[in-house]
């Protein structure tokens, strides 16, 4: 499993949970799903093959195919930190 779809799967999660949700005492269903779009478009953005600023010194020179994920991107690693308890969570995300 790569940085984006660990990423994706996450956010199926958490949207699936809050469109199902009666109540859900940290965050309103609507907001959730926000988050969720919000977070999905920044991965996509960074699904391919793509140039954008890095400000990061680590090397971006680990890819994934077909879709050329960088592995170590800067710009996702964040995200994925939101997750770092799930079982899927790569431990080389931390750094």
């Amino acid at each position: 499993m790569d940085l984006a779809e660990f990423l994706n799967a996450r956010l199926a999660e958490d949207e699936e949970v809050a469109r199902e949700a009666i109540h859900i005492a940290r965050w309103d269903p609507a907001h959730v799903l926000a988050w969720c779009a919000a977070v999905r478009a920044v991965v996509e953005i960074h699904t391919g093959d793509h140039e954008c600023p890095v400000k990061d010194p680590r090397p971006r020179t680990t890819y994934v195919h077909p879709d050329y994920v960088y592995a170590n991107d800067p710009t996702l690693l964040p995200f994925a930190r939101v997750w770092a308890d799930h079982p899927d969570f790569d431990p080389a995300w931390r750094a």
